[in-house]
C-alpha cells in the first residue's frame, strides 16, 4: 500500500458521504453508501498505523470526514422524524452541530489548525451515529432520538471544555478527565 492509502480512504469517504442525501433514505442503495462510509472510517485509521504512515493531515481529514458524516446522518434523520417528534427534541440534537462549529472555531483561532478531538465519547458517539439506522426502527423513536442526542450533546460539549481550557492541542487526547488530571496536554 502507498503512503497515501489511509488518507485516500478517508477522502473518497468524505466525498461519498454527502451522495446519501440524493437516495431514498434507508433504502439498500443509501445503505449500501453508509455501511461503505462506516467501513471506510474504520479501515483508514488501521491502514495509516499498518503500515506506519499516521500524520497530522491524516487526522485532520478523519475529523473533517467523521464531521460531514454526523451532519449528513443528523440531516436525514431529523429529516425522516421531523412530523414525528416534538421540535425540541429536534432543536436539541441540532445543538450538538452548532456546539462542534464553535469549537472547531476555537480550535482553528487558539491553536491554529482545522481539527477534531479523538476522545473517547467522541469515538462513543460516532458508534451511535453509526447505528442511527436502527433508531429508526425502535418503538419510541423520541426516546432513542433524545438518547442519542445527549450522547453526542455530551461528547460535543466535552470538546468544546478541552478546546478552551487546553494550553496545546492534542487531537488524541482521550477525555477531559485526562487533561484535568495532568495526564493530558495540560491546562490553560
Amino acid at each position: 500500500m502507498g503512503a497515501n492509502t489511509a488518507n485516500y480512504i478517508t477522502i473518497a469517504r468524505m466525498l461519498l458521504t454527502p451522495t446519501m442525501l440524493l437516495v431514498e433514505p434507508l433504502s439498500p442503495t443509501f445503505m449500501a453508501i453508509y455501511v461503505l462510509c462506516g467501513l471506510g472510517d474504520i479501515v483508514d485509521g488501521a491502514v495509516a498505523r499498518r503500515t506506519g504512515t499516521t500524520s497530522r493531515l491524516g487526522s485532520v481529514l478523519d475529523s473533517l470526514a467523521d464531521f460531514v458524516f454526523c451532519v449528513v446522518i443528523m440531516f436525514i434523520l431529523l429529516r425522516i422524524l421531523w412530523g414525528s417528534i416534538p421540535p425540541w427534541l429536534g432543536f436539541y440534537a441540532l445543538s450538538t452541530v452548532v456546539i462542534r462549529f464553535v469549537t472547531s472555531g476555537i480550535i482553528l483561532l487558539r491553536f491554529g489548525v482545522v481539527g477534531g478531538l479523538h476522545t473517547y465519547l467522541n469515538k462513543v458517539t460516532g458508534l451511535v451515529v453509526f447505528l442511527t439506522p436502527l433508531i429508526l426502527t425502535a418503538p419510541d423513536q423520541v426516546l432513542m432520538v433524545f438518547i442519542a442526542s445527549t450522547i453526542a450533546l455530551v461528547s460535543a460539549a466535552e470538546g468544546f471544555a478541552i478546546s478552551v481550557i487546553a494550553r496545546e492541542y492534542d487531537p488524541d487526547l482521550p477525555s477531559i478527565v485526562h487533561l484535568l488530571s495532568g495526564r493530558g496536554c495540560g491546562t490553560a
